[in-house]
């Protein structure tokens, strides 16, 4: 026979019981957080202009170390994402121009962020996997790949890693200290981490965002084995990597996540030219691409002593120091997009028909 009180004992137990179980969930779900993470701040923090995001020193704190340039990239991109969806991103660009540094290490957090702040309205946690229809202990992926592995771990992610030491990230998704090969955020289930560009290396994950450094030095191989049974006969690694990052992104998330594309040139038929080229182009196929040159003394001025240009001859390849060419191109030079100069056509490039009369003496400066 129970009495009342020894009811009142078990229910004072399983309270006691019911309040460590939740308690140790908390602890084990938010280890190391200042805050905890909830629907109402994760409503708030997406409403954060993408401005805060990156110059407030609460969050990527760009000013102090992000070129010009890169910065006026990030920003016209979320401004051309009012408008339309940017799945992908192609950045073209020499050594030093802030691709993976900044663009690729911006992006990718930026894109974790915007992952964190999804749940579930019918939900009462702030569950980003919930919002995706994925169980909430999915690990989601957020990878940095390249042509080989060590590659990936000192360039890409290395470069990726600090963002996520924002103050932010400190007081809401700590990475474990622990783990120093891989971001582990165990507060929302979410991964960095370097790997192999191959079409292979991605099996398995729920991919929101992937860096594809120098994506044009990956493998071409004529005839190749590895293509045995497809009526193809060149093995592309750039276009089977991307396909098989973007199709696990696609997969899970649909239109959410991005793909980010980084290169200095290889040559103009790579996969990541011909990309640009398409979308520059009108390609429906790319009309979710955006895509940037960028240009080192545009990008970063002050490494050029303040100036934002130099005069460089396409036909010739050689930048344009005859004073009176340099002169001539002062007073009378009409700004072209090197987008159009690469990708465009320019039979009727003005500047072109400007040096050839400097040239011929038909104009005097």
């Amino acid at each position: 026979m129970t009495t009342a009180v020894d009811r009142r004992e078990d229910l004072s137990f399983l309270a006691s019981y019911s309040r460590k179980w939740i308690d140790n969930q908390l602890n084990k779900e938010y280890s190391g957080a200042r805050f905890f993470w909830n629907k109402r701040r994760a409503e708030e923090f997406a409403r954060t202009p993408i401005e805060t995001l990156l110059f407030d020193k609460y969050f990527l704190d760009a000013k102090r170390w992000m070129y010009p340039g890169v910065a006026e990239t990030i920003l016209d991109i979320y401004e051309q994402r009012k408008h339309r969806n940017i799945r992908v991103v192609c950045i073209l660009g020499g050594f030093g121009t802030g691709k993976s540094g900044g663009i690729g290490a911006a992006l990718n957090w930026l894109q974790w962020f915007e992952f964190s702040c999804k749940f579930d309205p019918t939900s009462e946690r702030a569950c980003p996997q919930e919002f995706y229809g994925l169980k909430p202990t999915s690990i989601v992926a957020f990878i940095a790949l390249s042509k080989t592995r060590d590659k990936s771990e000192k360039i890409t992610f290395s470069e990726m890693k600090p963002a996520f030491e924002s103050q932010f990230n400190k007081d809401y998704f700590p990475i474990n200290p622990n783990v120093k090969s891989v971001v582990e955020i165990t507060a929302n289930n979410t991964l960095v981490f370097p790997n192999t560009a191959t079409e292979a290396a991605n099996a398995g994950w729920s991919v929101y965002s992937f860096v594809m450094d120098e994506i044009s030095f990956l493998e071409l191989i004529d005839n190749s084995s590895r293509n045995r049974g497809s009526t193809r006969d060149v093995y592309d690694q750039a276009q089977e990597a991307y396909a098989s990052a973007d199709g696990r992104r696609f997969s899970r998330f649909k239109r959410d996540g991005m793909g980010i594309l980084l290169s200095s040139l290889n040559y103009s038929e790579d996969f990541l030219m011909t990309k640009i080229r398409n979308a520059y182009n009108g390609d429906i196929s790319e009309s979710e691409t955006y895509f940037k040159v960028f240009l080192p003394w545009k990008v970063n001025p002050e490494k050029f002593g303040g100036k934002k240009y130099f005069y460089f001859d396409t036909n010739k390849f050689e930048i344009i120091k005859n004073d009176k060419e340099v002169a001539a191109l002062d007073k009378y030079y009409i700004e072209v997009p090197i987008e159009k100069v690469i990708f465009g056509e320019n039979s009727d490039d003005p500047n072109d028909e400007l040096l050839r009369k400097v040239r011929s003496g038909q104009l005097k400066v």
